[in-house]
């Protein structure tokens, strides 16, 4: 199952693990502060890393983890401070997604009214 880090609890991960879930991809998408807030993420790191304690408290420890590159003012060392943080948790599968804008998505607005340019490789 997917999760985002900041939207579960113990409660929660104990009771999807009663169901038989045994695996969650969490959308952990970056370590970064102000790439998460670009990407208008709801939880820091931090938070990131208790969902994934949590799952494992409640035994759940197949667990994935989704980071995205691409995101406007991302750099090649925040980039690499990202996967290294996100590797300290040990997942079990780490999933890499470059950031694509999507027609009708606010992100797709806000390209068009210029609040970013286009990301460039890093």
């Amino acid at each position: 199952m997917e999760a985002n880090p900041g939207t579960v609890d113990m409660a929660y991960l104990t009771a999807v693990r009663t169901l038989g879930i045994n695996r969650i991809s969490f959308g952990v998408q970056s370590a970064i502060s102000s790439e998460l807030a670009f990407l208008e993420r709801e939880h820091d790191f931090a938070t990131a890393a208790t969902a994934v304690q949590m799952a494992r408290q409640a035994g759940i420890h197949n667990l994935n983890m989704d980071l995205i590159y691409g995101v406007p003012g991302q750099t090649l060392a925040s980039w690499a401070d990202s996967v290294q943080a996100v590797l300290s948790l040990h997942p079990t599968h780490l999933s890499l997604y470059c950031l694509t804008i999507e027609p009708g998505t606010p992100m797709k607005r806000w390209l068009e009214n210029g609040r970013f340019s286009h990301p460039t490789p890093i």
